[in-house]
């Protein structure tokens, strides 16, 4: 009787803990300048269990200026402004094609910052399945007129640097440092898609959005 009513409760304990959705990514990173307010990025929810189920997300907000307006938006439920530790229930739904997101937006009032906003993801039922789901912003200052139209050109998927005093640097929408393969001293191929251009002249720096079509 003993070894039933054992086995009987790890059981429950299994169900009660079983996983309730996953997340596309739990980490982001932002590298922008405050000229490219406001910010929005989304992940993906996907929920493991098929029928609609309440979670709640807390927020803990980590060296972000008090200036900055941030909204979360479940889909189900959208927040305005979201403050350093608020918390709310929300609806995941049990089936959505395309999957439910989570849609961050920042409003950077031209406030410079190096910091993260963490959302930890749980069922407030009990308190199991938690996952955080992190963005980390590195925000620098609009500088203006560092660039002049002398100094480089982007044309059919290249760039072109006509002012040897200027540097470059390619970073996707992840953070990450991209390649740009030399087609001869000053003519760079340009990486697919979506991505930002970093500019360094004369200790100073700027950046530019680029999208690029072309393979």
């Amino acid at each position: 009787m003993r070894i039933l009513t054992l086995l009987v409760s790890l059981t429950a304990v299994s169900t009660a803990f079983s996983q309730l959705f996953t997340l596309s990514d739990s980490l982001y990173t932002f590298q922008k300048n405050t000229s490219q307010s406001p910010i929005h990025w989304y992940v993906e929810i996907n929920n493991l269990s098929g029928v609609d189920t309440t979670l709640r997300w807390k927020a803990n907000f980590s060296h972000i200026p008090a200036e900055w307006v941030v909204n979360f938006d479940t889909q189900t439920l959208n927040t305005t402004p979201v403050q350093h530790l608020d918390s709310a229930d929300f609806t995941l739904l049990g089936s959505s094609n395309p999957p439910q997101k989570l849609i961050i937006g920042v409003d950077l009032q031209n406030k410079v910052a190096n910091g993260n906003i963490y959302f930890n993801l749980y069922n407030p039922a009990t308190y199991s399945d938690s996952s955080v789901l992190t963005f980390a912003f590195q925000i620098t200052a609009d500088l203006e007129d560092i660039l002049e139209s002398e100094d480089y050109t982007i044309q059919d998927g290249k760039l072109t640097l006509l002012n040897k005093e200027l540097k470059i640097e390619a970073i996707n929408i992840l953070g990450q440092k991209l390649a740009l393969p030399a087609e001869s001293s000053n003519v760079f191929l340009l990486p697919k898609g979506e991505f930002f251009l970093y500019f360094r002249k004369n200790g100073k720096s700027t950046i530019i959005h680029v999208l690029n079509p072309k393979s």
